[in-house]
Formats: structure tokens, C-alpha cells, sequence
């Protein structure tokens, strides 16, 4: 009993034997004692019933108490989780069946003994840290470690710890461990994936690198001697040399056009190879666009002629500028008007449109053939995709005009996209930035 419950009941008695002694001084108390008797037993009857009612409260607790323990018991016993109780020698001093089970071992052969001798013997400085500053500091904290059990299995698990400190007994250390074996296991398999796709990503880059030089390098070898060939074959389709038979005529012009074709290959894989290693040079700057987009109907009207195109200009804008490399810009529309006339039926027609945009100037370019194919869509700026429309006309080339045309709007700050309904057509369109944009 603690010193301030004594103190109240010395005090209940001493008021107690103060009222009888005033009772039995006091001759009309006296007169009355057959009254106080019966007011006395009265009182003891109530006070008995209170008892008898205090008593039934008390067993009621006491039954709802041992429920409660059995049910904490339980759930303590089978929780999913192993819970353990060591003292601060970190000695098991109690430990639920799933705690047992992660040792592999009954619980009467845990009972009493350190838990760091299950511990790996790589973990036990850690643990032991772990341990020292938990009970030094009695914060709440955490460590994964591997239990290393004597029929050869390892066990990953994470250890939740928390010192408890009571005023009876003496302080103890409850442990929460989960056990985390799968998820190292997939953290293991996938930095191992992860791995393997960095080592593929280089080897790619590796491989790609040494693509681009190769392609570079033999374009480089290709451009000189083709351009040469198609300068001479040139001079003679053009009657330089004289007068020649009509089908050699025809013949020399046809060995021209395709020289031009290859020509035109070889420069545009110089220029990729050139984009990939940071070597093309632009030369931005304040020009009219409407120049340019002649220039670029020019250099494909031949092409349109031949496939029975029509190409039309919308919308004609003679004072708009844009900040653009001239040259690079008028083949960008060259290679989208090329495009495009590839992909549009005999007798069918391209449009070219131009308009201002979100502050900008977007220009179009838009067939009526056969459509982007919805398997392409993710992947027609990618070098060498075209979309195979069934065609022998639309088969030539190898797939590098919108690739090209991506990488150099890119460097000069405009974009490209597209959009396109199967059977119906195609249209292109790129934005380019204005001086004051």
C-alpha cells in the first residue's frame, strides 16, 4: 500500500472513533440507541449488498480479462509475423510459432539461448551494433539481416526492434520479424536483369557506333565517284557531247535518274551519320519561307510528273519568316513532298499548306494514299521503317527521309508529327518558330 492510501484510511479512523466517542457523551443519542441500532444494521445490510455487488462487477472483469488474455495469446501465437522477446544479453526469453518457424526449429530449443548465434556470421557485427545502440539509445529501429540455420537454409529477414521499460521489471527488447526472402530473391533477379540490359545497352551503342562509322565510311568512299558519274552521264544525257540514237538517249536518262537516286542515298546517310556523332553543322537564321517552299516544289515536280501527281500550294504566305536553316529546312519539305507523292494513287494530288500555329508557322503536307498502318505509327521516324503499301511504286527507297527530316528539325528547335487514317491518307506537318516567337 503506497503512503498517501495509509494516510486516508489513518484519517477514516481516527473521524470514526471521534463519532463514537461523541455518541456515547451525548444523553440524547443515548435516549435514542434502539433507533441507532436498527439505522446501524441497516446500514451494514446495505453496505453487505454493495459488497455482494462490487464482488459480481469484479468476477465479471476478471472473466472479460482472462478473454482478453486468451485472445491476445492467440493472436500473438499464430499471428503471420514472428515475434520475440530477448532481454538485453539478447537472450530469447519469448517467441511466438511463426518466430519459431523461421529458425526451423521447436520452440523449447529457442527458449534461453542468444539470438545472434542464429544470425550469419557476415551479419553479426551488424546485428551487434544494432543491438548496442538499441539498447543505449532505446529508439525504435530497423535492420534486414540473414539467419543462417543449422540444417544449411539462410533466411533473409527485416528485424523491427523497440526497448520496453517498466518500473517492476526489468527492461526487455521486443523484436518484429518478417520474413523477406522472396522479395531479396526478386530484388536479386532483377538487378541481375538490370545488369544484363546495361551490358545490352552498350553492346548496342557499341554495335551502332561501329554501324554509323562503317556507313559513314562507305558513303564517304561512294560520294566522290558517283558524284563524278553523274556530272559526265549528265553532260551526255544533256547533248554535251554531241548528238546520240534516241534509245541510248533514253537509256542514259534513265542511268541518270537513278544515279541521282543513289547520290541522294549516299548524302543522306553521311547526314545521319554526321546527326548521330554531333558533326552536322546549322546555320539558324531570320529567312522568308515562301522561297523555300518553291525551291523545294521544284526539286520534286519531276517526281510528281512522273507519277501522274498533282501538287498544290494552298495557301501562298510571300512576307512570313522563320528562324530555320534554309538548306536543311528545304530538305526536310523535299523529303515530306517525296514522301508523299510515293504514297499517292496514279492521278492523285499532294497538298502543301502553310499557316500560322501557337505563335508559330506550321506547314503541311498531305496525300490521299494508303495511310500510315497502325503497326508503324510508334516507329515511322525510325531509321529504315517505311510502310509497305502493297506497291512496287511505294517500295523504293530504304526508309531514312522522316528519320532525317526528325533529327534535323530537332537541332533546329521545330517539331514534326503526323497524322493519318487507313485507306485515306497521310498528312505531315512541322512547326517552326517565328523571330518574335
Amino acid at each position: 500500500m503506497n503512503a498517501g492510501a495509509f494516510d486516508q484510511e489513518k484519517i477514516t479512523l481516527q473521524l470514526r472513533a471521534d463519532a463514537e466517542e461523541k455518541l456515547a457523551h451525548n444523553p440524547m443519542h443515548r435516549n435514542h440507541s434502539v433507533l441507532n441500532k436498527q439505522l446501524l444494521l441497516h446500514e451494514l445490510q446495505v453496505r453487505g449488498i454493495e459488497l455482494e455487488m462490487q464482488n459480481e462487477q469484479l468476477q465479471e472483469t476478471m472473466v472479460k480479462l482472462a478473454e482478453s488474455y486468451i485472445q491476445f495469446t492467440d493472436l500473438y501465437e499464430y499471428a503471420p509475423i514472428g515475434y520475440l522477446t530477448v532481454d538485453l544479453q539478447g537472450v530469447i526469453t519469448k517467441i511466438n510459432l511463426q518466430g519459431a518457424s523461421l529458425f526451423f526449429e521447436d520452440r523449447s530449443c529457442l527458449i534461453d539461448r542468444r539470438l545472434a548465434i542464429f544470425i550469419a556470421e557476415s551479419d553479426r557485427n551488424k546485428w551487434a551494433h544494432h543491438f548496442s545502440q538499441l539498447v543505449s539509445s532505446g529508439a525504435k529501429n530497423s535492420i534486414e539481416l540473414t539467419l543462417e540455420l543449422k540444417n544449411g537454409a539462410c533466411v533473409d529477414v527485416q528485424i523491427d526492434s523497440k526497448i520496453i521499460k517498466s518500473g517492476r521489471h526489468e527492461p526487455e527488447v521486443h523484436l518484429v520479424m518478417l520474413d523477406i526472402s522472396e522479395r531479396k530473391r526478386a530484388e536479386k533477379v532483377m538487378s541481375n536483369a538490370l545488369q544484363m540490359a546495361q551490358q545490352a545497352k552498350l553492346a548496342a551503342e557499341n554495335a551502332n557506333r561501329v554501324k554509323s562509322e562503317f556507313i559513314s565510311k562507305v558513303s564517304h568512299e561512294l560520294r566522290t565517284p558517283l558524284t563524278s558519274i553523274y556530272g559526265a552521264m549528265g553532260l551526255i544525257w544533256g547533248g554535251e557531247k554531241g548528238e546520240m540514237p534516241e534509245q541510248m538517249h533514253q537509256l542514259i536518262g534513265i542511268s541518270v535518274k537513278n544515279c541521282k537516286k543513289l547520290v541522294n542515298l549516299v548524302n543522306d546517310l553521311l547526314d545521319l551519320g554526321n546527326l548521330q556523332q554531333g558533326k552536322l553543322q546549322f546555320h539558324r537564321q531570320q529567312v522568308l519561307l515562301e522561297p523555300l517552299i518553291t525551291e523545294a516544289l521544284e526539286l520534286t515536280a519531276q517526281q510528281a510528273q512522273e507519277r501522274k501527281v498533282t501538287l498544290t500550294l494552298i495557301s501562298a504566305t510571300p512576307k512570313l519568316e522563320v528562324l530555320t536553316d534554309a538548306q536543311r529546312l528545304i530538305q526536310v519539305i523535299t523529303h515530306l513532298l517525296s514522301n508523299a507523292i510515293k504514297y499517292s494513287p496514279l492521278h492523285g494530288s499532294v497538298e502543301l499548306d502553310v499557316k500560322q500555329h501557337e505563335g508559330g508557322v506550321r506547314l503541311s503536307v498531305t496525300d490521299h494514299g494508303c495511310g500510315v498502318p497502325f503497326e508503324l505509327r510508334d516507329h515511322i521516324f525510325e531509321s529504315f521503317v517505311q510502310a509497305d503499301c502493297g506497291d512496287s511504286r511505294t517500295s523504293s527507297g530504304i526508309g531514312l527521309g522522316l528519320a532525317l527530316s526528325k533529327k534535323i528539325l530537332e537541332q533546329m528547335h521545330s517539331q514534326i508529327d503526323f497524322s493519318s487514317t487507313t485507306g485515306q491518307g497521310s498528312c505531315f506537318y512541322i512547326d517552326l518558330p517565328t523571330p518574335g516567337s
